[in-house]
């Protein structure tokens, strides 16, 4: 048997690990394909402290900007969330879409200002932020695979608010952050890394293989 000779008993475990890396990058492969075989428009969330939210204000050099006037805002006694938002598409153009994040009437969070801002390459040009104390939409704004926006937020309250997808002429699915979604956004670095560790894998299975040889001629017996 394979793993009862002494040439294999210190690369077993490459073998295995190899062998495991293989089935793994196959499924991230394979989960990646069905989820992206429809047009999927994903969404984070995440709170910024007083110190994120004034780097923010000097890396891109704007403030979010009040729901009745538009200017800047002048208090900073607010919550403020960061919302990321991401076409994981690798070819669907998703055109003139609309997203809406809200809170219902009766809700003691309310949103004060906002402020919608694109990563290059995507390109904002013209679109608006309809937004009252309720809600704010991103109205009619399009979506090239893999562009992303990021819409930050003044509330006043900690409540998150729910997203939804308030126009769209295409057959698309408007998506919070999840593993799922994870894999999507990471696929290049997922099996980049496991390329990686299965050539180090590999280089460890041959140099363990030419040990275990060169050991196993010095104990063969000599003719007498």
């Amino acid at each position: 048997m394979i793993f009862k000779n002494n040439l294999f008993k210190l690369t077993d475990a490459p073998i295995i690990l190899g062998l495991l890396l293989a089935f793994v990058a196959w499924g991230t492969k394979h989960i990646v394909d069905r989820v992206t075989a429809t047009p999927i428009i994903e969404y984070r969330m995440g709170w910024m402290d007083k110190k994120q939210y004034d780097e923010w204000k000097e890396k891109y050099k704007t403030d979010v900007l009040t729901c009745d006037s538009r200017d800047a805002l002048e208090s900073e006694d607010y919550n403020y969330l960061k919302i990321k938002i991401k076409n994981l598409s690798y070819s669907f153009l998703i055109k003139d879409i609309s997203i809406t994040f809200g809170f219902s009437p009766d809700s003691k969070s309310k949103i004060k200002a906002s402020q919608l801002l694109s990563k290059a390459p995507a390109i904002k040009g013209d679109n608006v932020e309809i937004c009252n104390e309720n809600f704010v939409q991103i109205d009619t704004i399009s979506f090239h695979p893999h562009w992303e926006y990021t819409l930050v937020l003044a509330l006043e309250g900690g409540k998150m608010p729910y997203a939804v997808l308030s126009k769209s002429e295409q057959a698309i699915s408007l998506e919070k952050g999840n593993l799922k979604t994870w894999i999507v956004r990471n696929e290049t670095n997922i099996l980049l890394f496991l390329l990686v560790l299965g050539v180090f894998l590999a280089i460890t299975y041959m140099i363990e293989i030419g040990k275990d040889s060169s050991n196993f001629k010095k104990k063969e017996p000599k003719n007498e």
